[in-house]
């Protein structure tokens, strides 16, 4: 669920949002979380302390009832565990988080695909050789070519 439909589903149900949280990231952030959190009692018959969910996670419960009641600021190792146990995105919890390990994983991509890049160019470089002492590699050197354009 996005964390506007979140914050709107609270809005409706009357719900009155006060953290002490300076930064509007962080108090943006709670809201989202106290939605997703209310959502998720409400959808799940069987209730679960904070305590319970705390170790599950391995968040200190301290720190968990800080995060509910707007007292502290989620960290990302706190974003992951609790997005996943509330069932939502992290992004849509803490939207600037979520495209910050997008971010990450997407520069991971690139590297990954230019490491494969230079291997083929190497093995490009390799049969154009073999090539050149005289064995017939037409269609491999095609293929790679084809592999590599491919690639970007």
């Amino acid at each position: 669920m996005a964390g506007k439909t979140i914050l709107a589903l609270c809005e409706e149900e009357g719900v009155v949002a006060y953290a002490p949280l300076p930064k509007t990231a962080d108090h943006e952030a709670w809201l989202r979380l106290v939605a997703a959190w209310s959502l998720w009692n409400r959808d799940h018959k069987v209730h679960e302390s904070r305590a319970n969910v705390a170790q599950k996670l391995d968040i200190d419960p301290s720190n968990l009832t800080n995060f509910l009641n707007g007292k502290r600021a989620l960290t990302q190792k706190a974003l992951l565990a609790l997005s996943n146990f509330l069932g939502v995105q992290p992004y849509d919890i803490r939207p600037e988080l979520g495209a910050i390990s997008a971010g990450s994983a997407q520069r991971k991509n690139i590297k990954y695909l230019r490491t494969v890049k230079n291997g083929l160019q190497d093995i490009e470089q390799d049969i154009l050789a073999l090539q050149a002492s005289g064995v017939p590699v037409e269609s491999l050197v095609r293929k790679v070519g084809c592999v590599i354009s491919s690639l970007g």
